[in-house]
This record gives structure tokens, sequence and C-alpha cells, in this order.
């Protein structure tokens, strides 16, 4: 049920940027790396150790002292829940009310240079947290049930929501509150989540059926996806096709893309055959942050689990995103030295359909800069890399979703054509079939 914001009449003389069934040029700006979690959804094991001390500060009594001496860290942290409080409808419809409220959004469009983006296509990465061997030192150690059906029917159930009712803005008795009506504005948001699927929760023919439920009639095309938007009927069960645009796949919670042993080897390549044949887009998560549980999640993140499954001629044609660029913490601005999973990823994307997304490295003007660098020295990138934001996680670094497209937008260290081949048209090469 959503958490409602409660208020009285409309604010005098608001109008919505754009009336339900005006006529304007679309053209898509695509963040394909985004989440929409709320706090039921994620281990809270594995959530506590991906923000760390951050989290423990905010619960201590050493709360004021970390604002007192300004630790930006602390307020990141207390943004990130009060998103996280949200359902899923609330949280779409509150990202869009900033959007249109504070920028970038203006008149209805995300403008960069002379080019308009009218929609935002956002991809959530659903995770499947029902990893059974969760490492804890609890008394209570059985690891809780966190189906990933849950998290699918909230989140279909808050795009259904969003798609049917907008935020405003209320003045009721000289104060400011916010009402949840019925949309009469054009959605900003186009919403095609990706299905979280670990291999090693399942059987093989559990996968086998899971796949042919929801991707037997996919076509990796666009207009499949746009007439199925917001029409979730409330349950799993009623969910075929087209609902899931791709599969996102977690190795820092036990998933292992190229498994030694024989059965777990067969349902990986049971996923990836059905992957090539439909052209299913997969998204992996190959950074050395996250959340890890698995006691090998380095070594199954590691983008060099991926060379043996692309040299397998059955799966070179794979459509896949190295997501984060391989960003590595260890050293400072590792990910753009000349070695490490950088690397890696720059040799793997001579694969005709392997992508990798810049998400959360796009925090401020100098990564950008140094983005730039790798970019321009990398021309195979040109085609290949593809603008995300791993937003709302991503509000451990930045202030807000709009913060990190406004830097995206405004940033000089790309043009206005490469913006958009970032933004628009590799992503619509990763996503959708190209008309022939």
């Amino acid at each position: 049920m959503r958490n409602e914001w409660s208020f009285q009449g409309v604010r005098s003389g608001w109008r919505p940027e754009g009336k339900i069934g005006e006529t304007m040029a679309t053209q898509n700006f695509y963040d394909i790396h985004f989440h929409a979690m709320n706090l039921a959804h994620p281990n809270i094991l594995a959530f506590a150790k991906r923000i760390n001390w951050r989290l423990l500060l905010l619960a201590s009594p050493l709360a004021p002292a970390a604002a007192l001496f300004g630790f930006q860290k602390f307020k990141n942290v207390q943004n990130l829940l009060s998103v996280m409080e949200n359902d899923a409808g609330a949280f779409f419809m509150l990202v869009e009310y900033y959007l249109r409220e504070q920028g970038p959004v203006k008149n209805g469009a995300i403008n960069i240079g002379d080019e308009s983006f009218t929609s935002i296509v956002i991809t959530p990465l659903l995770m499947d947290f029902g990893f059974k061997n969760i490492p804890t030192e609890t008394f209570y150690r059985i690891p809780p049930r966190k189906p990933i059906v849950s998290q699918v029917e909230d989140v279909f159930s808050g795009i259904a929501d969003y798609c049917a009712h907008e935020l405003r803005e209320v003045i009721a008795d000289g104060k400011t509150e916010y009402k949840v009506v019925d949309r009469t504005s054009n959605r900003l948001f186009e919403i095609y989540p990706f299905l979280g699927l670990n291999t090693q929760n399942y059987t093989l023919a559990e996968i086998e059926k899971m796949l042919e439920k929801y991707f037997s009639d996919y076509r990796a095309r666009y207009e499949d996806f746009k007439a199925k938007l917001g029409k979730f009927e409330g349950y799993i069960d009623g969910m075929r096709s087209n609902f899931f645009a791709g599969i996102k796949l977690y190795p820092p919670i036990g998933f292992n893309p190229w498994p030694a042993e024989t059965k777990e080897r067969a349902k990986v390549e049971c996923l990836y055959g059905f992957c090539c044949a439909k052209e299913i887009p997969l998204t992996v998560h190959c950074s050395d942050g996250g959340f890890k549980l698995h006691k090998k999640a380095a070594d199954f993140t590691c983008p060099d689990r991926w060379i043996s499954v692309l040299s397998d001629q059955r799966f070179g044609s794979l459509k896949l995103n190295l997501a984060h660029f391989g960003k590595q913490s260890t050293k400072k601005y590792f990910l753009f030295s000349q070695e490490g999973w950088r690397s890696r990823i720059l040799e793997l994307i001579s694969y005709p359909n392997v992508f990798t997304d810049f998400s959360y490295i796009g925090v401020d003007e100098e990564h950008y800069g140094m983005l730039k660098e790798v970019y321009e020295a990398n021309p195979a990138l040109n085609d290949k890399l593809l603008f995300g934001s791993d937003f709302m996680i991503n509000l451990l670094d930045v202030a807000s979703y709009n913060t990190y497209l406004d830097l995206f937008c405004t940033t000089t260290s790309f043009g206005v054509a490469q913006k958009k081949s970032l933004c628009n048209t590799n992503p619509e090469k990763f996503l959708w079939r190209q008309a022939t």
C-alpha cells in the first residue's frame, strides 16, 4: 500500500508542463542503470555492509557530532533512507516531481544543446537477494526470506500507480503540502525493469520455466514494452512476456558467471543460450563495491569471468552490459588507470554486443574529465558506452537525481553528439533489436 502524502486542494494557478494527448516530438533519454528499492527489498545485512560505517554513524550517539562537523556522508545516508521509505509508486512520483520543479526538465523536456528528450527511459534493476548462505555471526543466523516475487509485485504495482497518478504541490491554510491526484500531465518516465536472477537459487527446470514464462514472446521491440507500460494487474502469476526488458545478474551475492561444477554450469549455459537466441540484454554488476555477501564476491565479479563465456562460440553474441565500467576503489582513480578491471572491459567490448555503463561514476566534473581521457583513447567506446546513474544508491555521494542528470547535461567534457550517443543511441542498441 502506497505511503500517502496527505493534503487538501491543488495549488492555485498550477498547470502541468504537458497535458496528456499533446503532440510533441519524442526522443528518449535512457538511464540504463537505475534502482527502485524500498527498505523491504534488500537483505538488511547486505544493505548494512553496503553503507558500512555511515549507517552505524546515523544510528549512533555521534549523529549530532557528525552533523556539527559537516560530514556530508551522514546527510547522504539520511537522504537515501528518506527516499527508500517510499513505496515504488510514491518513489517514481517524487523523483518526477523534483525533476520538473527544480530542473533539469524544462518545458517538458531535457535539453542538451539542440537535442531535446521528452521521456526518460529507466530500467530498474531488480536484485535476487534469495542467497541461501549469508555469512553472519548473529544468534539468529537462519537467513531471512527475501523472495524476489514480492519485489517484482511491488515494483510493477508502483509503475501502474505512477502511470495513473502524479504528485502536485498544495497550499492549504498557508502551508505547503502535497497531493497525489489522477494524472493529467504526460509521464516523464517510461519504466522497463530487469528481472534479478541468481541461477544458484533455482534448479535447471525452474530456470527454464522462468525464462519461458517471462520471455517466450520477447522480440526486443520497444513498441511491445510501451504497450504494456502500467498494465500490471497486481499479481505476478498474470505476468508474461514484455514486462521485463532484460535480466540483472549480481555476482557479489553469489552469482557465478562460469561455474566449474557441472550442474551449475548447465544452468548458466541455459540462461546464456536462451538470451542469445532472443537477444535479451543482461546487465551484470562489475565493480568492487555493492552488496557483497559471498566469500568469493571479488572473484565472481571480476570481468575475467566473462572471457570463458564470450569465447565460447555459442555465446559470443551475448548482449551484455558490464556495469560500472569495472570501477575499483582500492586505489585512487584506479578506474582510469591503464590496468585492472577497466582494462579488461576495454578488451571485452570488442565482442559485438558487449557494452559498459558509467553508473555512479559521473558524480563530479573531475571524474567526467578523467572519463573523457579514457573515452578519447579508446575509439571503440563511441558505440559501447552507456549512461547510467545507479540511482538511488548513488545518493551516498550525490544530493539528488537532479544533481546527477544536471552534471551530465552541463559537463563540457563531452559534446552534444557524444552525449546523445551515451544517453540515446547506444542504450537503444543495447535494449532493442535494430530495424533491418
